[in-house]
C-alpha cells in the first residue's frame, strides 16, 4: 500500500516513521513536528529526508498539502494517573491535544492515530468525544518484552486481537561479554550496603516506579527521569515484594526505618530481606530492544550545525521512554492495507 503524505505531531525520535517502514507502508513525504533538541537530532540522523516543521502551535494547515495520515502521541504529563494531578487536558503540556484536534479538523486526513497513557475516565471521555471513536487499549507485551499499556484512538479498522508474544526480558539482554565492567557492576551488594560504583542503595526499591524484574519476566514500562533506567535482578534469594511506595526495607544487619502506618494499614509494615539481591541497570541498547527499535537507533544525532554527535545515555533513555513501542504502532498501521 502507498499513501502520499504523512504528518506526525509530537514526533519525538520518529518512531512513527520507523513503524510505517516496519509495516511496509510506502509514502512520498513525512512531515513532522518536534521541539526537543535531542529527539530532533536523533530523528534527523535516522531520517534526514523528513520535512521538519518545528513547533506544533505554529503549523498552519494552509501551508501543507493533502495529508493522508495524521499521527501523534501528545504529552502525557497532565493526563497520567501517576503524575497528572487531575489537570487532564487543561494542563500546560497535555492541552497540546487540542493542536492535534485543530489540525485534524482542518486537514481532514483519511487516517489518524492518537496515543496516550492510562488516564482518568473523564479525560478519556473528553478525548473520545472530541475524536468520535473509542480507543484501543493495547499493551506492548504483545509485541515486546515490556509491559506498557496505552490508549490508541484511531479510525484505522483494526479487526483482530493482537498476537501472542512469548519474548521475555532475558531474550533481549546483552551478553556479559558485550558489556563494560561498569555496566555489569551490581547496584546493590549482597550485604545491603551501597556499592562503591553506585550512588544508589537499597532504598531505590521503595518506589513503585522503580520496579525490577528477573530475566524470565516482562520488563516494566520505561518510566522515570533521564537518570532512572529500569533495574534488572541478577541474583536473588528470599526477598519480599517491593510494590508500593510505603514499602520499608531492612535486613538483619542494619537498623530499620521508622515504623509507620496505622494499626489497620498492614501494607506499611516492615519488610525484612533475609538474603539480599543485587541488580544492574538495563543498558540503552536493551531499552531500545524493549521499544522494538533497531540496536543503536538512538546512538547518533545531527545537531543544529549539521554535525554528527553522540547524545548521552541519559538523553537517549529520556527519548526512548517518551517514545512509542514501534511494533505496536506498526501492527496498527498494517490494517491500512
Amino acid at each position: 500500500m502507498k499513501i502520499k503524505n504523512v504528518l506526525s505531531l509530537f514526533d519525538g525520535i520518529s518512531t512513527g516513521r520507523l513503524a510505517l517502514d516496519m509495516a511496509g507502508i510506502e509514502y512520498d513525504n513525512y512531515y513532522c513536528s518536534e521541539i526537543d533538541k535531542t529527539a530532533l537530532a536523533i530523528a534527523k540522523y535516522n531520517y534526514p529526508d523528513s520535512i521538519y516543521l518545528g513547533d506544533v502551535t505554529k503549523i498552519k494547515a494552509s501551508d501543507l498539502p493533502k495529508i493522508d495520515l495524521l499521527i501523534g502521541g501528545f504529552p502525557c504529563q497532565d493526563t497520567s494517573l501517576l503524575s497528572g494531578k487531575g489537570k487532564g487536558l487543561a494542563g500546560k503540556k497535555s492541552k497540546l491535544f487540542y493542536e492535534f484536534l485543530r489540525l485534524k479538523k482542518e486537514l481532514k486526513p483519511k487516517y489518524y492515530l492518537v496515543e496516550n497513557v492510562i488516564m482518568d475516565p473523564r479525560t478519556k471521555s473528553d478525548i473520545t468525544m472530541s475524536l468520535g471513536n473509542n480507543p484501543l487499549l493495547l499493551c506492548s507485551s504483545h509485541f515486546s518484552a515490556q509491559k506498557r499499556r496505552r490508549y490508541y484512538w484511531t479510525n484505522i479498522a483494526v479487526n483482530q486481537m493482537p498476537p501472542k508474544n512469548t519474548v521475555v526480558l532475558g531474550d533481549i539482554l546483552q551478553k556479559d561479554s558485550e558489556l563494560s565492567q561498569y555496566e555489569i557492576t551490581p547496584i546493590i551488594c549482597e550485604n545491603g550496603y551501597k556499592n562503591a560504583h553506585s550512588t544508589m542503595n537499597i532504598n531505590l526499591f521503595e518506589s513503585s516506579n522503580r520496579q525490577i524484574k528477573t530475566a524470565a519476566d516482562k520488563a516494566c514500562a520505561l518510566v522515570g527521569t533521564r537518570r532512572d533506567r529500569p533495574k534488572l535482578v541478577m541474583k536473588s534469594g528470599k526477598t519480599c515484594t517491593f510494590n508500593t511506595s510505603n514499602d520499608k526495607i531492612g535486613c538483619v544487619d542494619r537498623k530499620t526505618a521508622a515504623v509507620t502506618g496505622s494499626r489497620y494499614d498492614f501494607s506499611g509494615r516492615m519488610k525484612v530481606v533475609q538474603s539480599l539481591l543485587w541488580a544492574r541497570m538495563l543498558t540503552i541498547k536493551e531499552c531500545e530492544r524493549l521499544q522494538t527499535m533497531p540496536d543503536d537507533y538512538t546512538k547518533y544525532g545531527i545537531d543544529e550545525d549539521g554535525k554528527i554527535y553522540q547524545p548521552t545515555d541519559a538523553e537517549r533513555y529520556f527519548c526512548l521512554k517518551n517514545g512509542w513501542t514501534a511494533k505496536t504502532i506498526s501492527w496498527i498501521f498494517s490494517f491500512m492495507k
